[in-house]
C-alpha cells in the first residue's frame, strides 16, 4: 500500500474488493486497514470511472459490516469517519475524460462529477432522486425540477434532492477565472455509516441531543484547484437547499411530533475528536410542504434530517 501508484491503483483496490468479500470475519482493525487504504486511493489524480466504481463498492461492503465492528473501528481509530471523507473527496480525484463530465452508480451511492466551464441554461445544478422509479437525474438551470414553479406538487415525486442557485455557480465562475472548478454530488440510500456511533445532533453551543437519522443523506461539493469552497455567503450570498422524504414511519402523535423536532443538518467530520457527528449549525428548515422536509444551508457538505421522537 506503501507504493501506491496510478499505475498500481486500479489492483490494489481491486484485491481490497475481493479480499472483503471472501472474509466474514472483517475486525475492527480491518476496517481501519481499508480506510487507510482509501484515503490512499482518493489522494491519486485521475481515477479511472471503474476504479472509483470499485471504491464506492468497497464504502458500501464496509457499510454493510456489523454496527459493532463499525461503532469499535469509529472510536479506536476514527475509521468510518475517514471512510465518509474519502468518499466525500472522490469526486475532486475520478477522471472526468473528454465530456469534462463522470457519473458512477452503484447499489446504494450515487455520484455525480463535473467541471464548471461555462454556465448556460442547462448547466447541472445538483441531484434529484425520484420518489416512484428510484432513478437519479441530473437538475439543470432549464429543464425538470429545476424548472419547476414553486408551489403545490413541485416536489412530489421528489424523495431526495440538493441544489445551488444558478447565479452561485455564475458568481463563483465569476470570481475564479480560469482556474480548475469541480463540482460533485452525491446520493446515499445506505446510511449506515453515519450511524456508526451514537447518533446525535450538536448544537453551536456544543450540547449533544440524541436524536434518530430520519432521511437518507445528499452532498454537494465544490474545489477550486483541488480545494474546497465551504462557506457560500461570499458568493452572490448562496445558499444549498435540499429536499427530503422523511423515511420513519410514526404514528400520528408521533408525525405531529416529528414536524416540531424535525432538524435539518449537515455531517461534521472534527466533531467528537474525528470521529464525525451531525450539526444543525448553519442549516435552517426551509418552505413547509406536506411530506417532505425543506432544508436551506450556507455552507456545503453532506446534509440529511434528524428526528427526536419520544417513546
Amino acid at each position: 500500500m506503501a507504493n501506491m501508484t496510478e499505475e498500481t491503483l486500479p489492483r490494489i483496490v481491486n484485491n481490497t474488493k475481493a479480499v472483503l468479500k471472501e472474509n466474514s470475519t472483517t475486525s475492527a482493525l480491518d476496517v481501519n486497514l481499508v480506510a487507510n487504504i482509501l484515503e490512499k486511493a482518493t489522494r491519486q489524480s485521475n481515477i479511472p470511472i471503474e476504479t472509483a466504481t470499485d471504491l464506492l463498492k468497497i464504502v458500501e461492503i464496509v457499510a454493510g459490516l456489523n454496527q459493532t465492528v463499525l461503532e469499535r473501528s469509529n472510536i479506536a481509530d476514527n475509521a468510518t469517519n475517514r471512510v465518509l471523507q474519502a468518499v466525500e473527496s472522490l469526486g475532486d480525484r475520478v477522471s472526468l475524460g473528454d465530456s469534462g463530465t463522470a457519473r458512477i452508480q452503484t447499489q446504494n451511492t450515487v455520484l455525480l462529477a463535473w467541471k464548471l466551464t461555462t454556465v448556460s441554461d442547462l448547466h447541472v445544478l445538483g441531484l434529484e432522486l425520484a420518489l416512484d422509479s428510484g432513478n437519479v437525474t441530473e437538475i439543470t438551470e432549464g429543464q425538470g425540477w429545476g424548472n419547476r414553479s414553486e408551489g403545490e406538487g413541485k416536489y412530489d415525486n421528489t424523495d431526495t434532492a440538493i441544489t445551488l442557485p444558478g447565479k452561485t455557480f455564475r458568481s463563483i465562475a465569476k470570481k475564479y477565472p480560469g482556474r480548475d472548478i469541480r463540482i460533485s454530488a452525491s446520493i446515499f440510500t445506505d446510511t449506515s455509516l453515519f450511524r456508526s456511533i451514537p447518533t446525535s445532533v450538536t448544537d453551536a453551543d456544543s450540547r449533544h441531543r440524541h436524536a434518530n437519522l430520519n432521511s437518507k443523506a445528499i452532498a454537494l461539493r465544490i474545489t477550486v484547484d483541488g480545494q474546497p469552497i465551504t462557506n457560500l455567503s461570499a458568493y452572490d450570498k448562496g445558499s444549498v437547499k435540499t429536499v427530503f422524504t422523511l423515511v420513519q414511519s410514526l404514528s400520528k402523535d408521533q408525525a405531529i411530533q416529528r414536524e416540531r423536532s424535525s432538524r435539518c443538518v449537515f455531517w461534521d467530520f472534527a466533531l467528537q475528536d474525528g470521529k464525525g457527528a451531525w450539526s444543525k449549525e448553519g442549516c435552517y428548515r426551509g418552505n413547509t410542504v406536506p411530506g417532505k422536509l425543506l432544508c436551506e444551508c450556507d455552507h456545503l457538505t453532506i446534509f440529511a434530517v434528524m428526528v427526536s421522537i419520544r417513546s
